[in-house]
């Protein structure tokens, strides 16, 4: 059996035979639920008997007959939605509980708010370059399981547990013993500095579970199940909040309190999502206490090392938006953090379409379905592109009001509506980026997908170098930012149907075919 590291680029993954999808029925009831395509009786996939029945639409090579076919429900939208929708919930529940724990802690007071504000950027900042741990697991789980490889998928979600924990302790020896002088670089001043300090040293507890739990997220989304993710992190955030309150006020340590109650949380999500990993079967006790070799590893440290350059490139572009915004003034930096909070909101609810496309599409490839590999990242990308015209009416009917909610300065306010349709019209290139990024995720090819997005982010942060020194308008640092998007999607495109492309018409391992003989 042909078993492949999480950071190989090939699309082998199982038997050189294309594996038979009734061998990989779900394994377990509940919330754990397997996406395989059916077989009729003929051994013919769904989704190639489906692709070759007549169509409800004629097919002809008009804009308006294709229309309809994407606005029309296909076969492959069930499998979408069940994984997209508790993948979004998930995703969701973030975001809504740190708004909740701002609220406590701004109740402490301004500096309490700001050493919180502060921590949060070093946690982020420290543990962001790590996130290829669930990027990169999810498709080779996905790919190990779509052939039917449970024994592999074990191995690499054991390998990637050990990565999680190593890590997750080096760094959070080292971010506590200088964590003074390392928030006091991020510009803690000397009454917000011992507040950063102390809920930073607080909530870095749960540094290793909080990576291990990427990693089971990833295997789990791998395994074609995202609902047990979804009613761990309800459970999580549900500690988070409780605790909050409780510690803060309750026994009176404040931001160390609440520090402690994050950690609780992300405690408790590690946890649970490690114990039902086994309590499932997909993680094998023996896999685990088998410490890994350098060699097994090494794929994935491979991986990391290519996915860092991918989440770099964005974090420094969009903070170099936020700084080149600043400099244009109070009023612009102000309206433009007010769009990219929107902005990051949308980006949250095309994640989970990413997310069905590293499951969805690296499931087929393990099965060596490569037609139904294709079929599903062409119906993903019409989603997409749906999704983000949705956004453009949202912005676009919101323009008069929506700015209202979040300021009630009138020159703010002017600018956050000055800004809307430069915001609006990119969504739709939004949707494809993400779901291209998942799709490119699936297929493993990490390699083109970070250099995409560097090149992309290297012309969009000189573009954003003008609008600095020729002191240009907020929505030209839009038109900036929004060109990283833009060159994002082209090179994605070009390479989806090129000989890079992740999602091949046919086995490439496959022999090739011999001309016919001459009559």
């Amino acid at each position: 059996m042909n078993r492949r590291g999480v950071g190989g680029c090939g699309h082998g993954g199982g038997p050189a035979g294309r594996v038979s999808p009734s061998a990989v029925a779900s394994a377990g009831s509940g919330t754990e639920e397997a996406v395989v395509p059916a077989v009729d009786g003929d051994g013919v996939d769904a989704a190639e008997a489906m692709a070759a029945s007549p169509s409800p639409y004629p097919i002809r090579r008009n804009g308006l007959s294709r229309v309809q076919r994407a606005l029309s429900v296909n076969h492959l939208d069930r499998s979408i939605l069940r994984i997209a929708l508790p993948a979004l919930g998930a995703l969701a529940l973030d975001p809504l509980v740190a708004l909740a724990d701002t609220a406590f802690i701004g109740h402490l007071g301004a500096a309490s708010l700001g050493g919180v504000g502060v921590s949060n950027n070093v946690f982020n900042l420290s543990f962001t370059c790590f996130n290829f741990l669930g990027l990169a697991t999810t498709p080779a789980i996905a790919r190990a399981f779509g052939a039917g490889d449970e024994e592999g998928a074990s191995k690499l979600v054991a390998q990637a547990l050990w990565v999680a924990a190593v890590v997750g302790i080096v760094a959070a020896i080292f971010l506590t013993i200088y964590a003074t002088p390392i928030v006091r670089f991020f510009g803690a001043n000397d009454v917000v500095a011992p507040l950063a300090v102390a809920y930073l040293r607080a909530r870095l507890i749960s540094a290793p579970a909080f990576l291990g739990a990427m990693v089971a997220n990833g295997a789990f989304r791998g395994f074609q199940d995202t609902k047990t993710p979804l009613a761990v992190g309800l459970l999580a955030n549900m500690m988070n909040l409780t605790l909050y309150p409780l510690l803060i006020y309750g026994v009176g340590m404040g931001v160390a309190g609440a520090g402690l109650a994050t950690a609780a949380g992300q405690i408790t999500a590690g946890s649970a999502l490690f114990v039902l990993l086994l309590r499932k079967k997909r993680l094998r006790a023996e896999d685990l206490v088998q410490r890994p070799r350098l060699r097994e590893i090494l794929p994935l440290l491979r991986t990391g090392a290519v996915l860092s350059v991918r989440t770099l490139s964005i974090f420094t572009t969009i903070s170099f938006a936020t700084a080149t915004a600043a400099k244009l003034g109070t009023v612009e930096v102000a309206a433009f953090e007010i769009g990219r909070q929107i902005f990051a909101l949308f980006a949250r609810l095309l994640d989970a379409i990413s997310v069905a496309a590293q499951s969805l599409v690296a499931l087929a490839l393990g099965q060596r379905n490569f037609k139904r590999a294709r079929l599903t990242a062409m119906r993903l990308l019409q989603v997409g592109v749906l999704m983000g015209c949705g956004f453009v009416a949202l912005l676009s009917l919101g323009a008069a009001g929506a700015p209202t909610i979040f300021s009630r300065d009138p020159a703010v306010i002017a600018a956050v509506r000055r800004t809307f349709p430069v915001m609006a019209l990119v969504q739709p290139i939004n949707g494809l980026v993400f779901v291209l990024d998942g799709i490119f995720t699936a297929g493993r090819k990490f390699g083109f997908l970070a250099g995409a997005i560097f090149f992309a982010c290297v012309a969009s942060s000189s573009a954003l170098l003008w609008v600095r020194t020729g002191g240009l308008s907020l929505q030209a640092v839009w038109l900036g930012l929004n060109l990283m998007m833009v060159l994002r999607a082209s090179f994605l495109m070009a390479g989806l149907f090129s000989r890079y492309t992740p999602v091949p018409e046919r086995d490439p391992d496959a022999e090739p075919l011999e001309p016919a003989p001459a009559t």
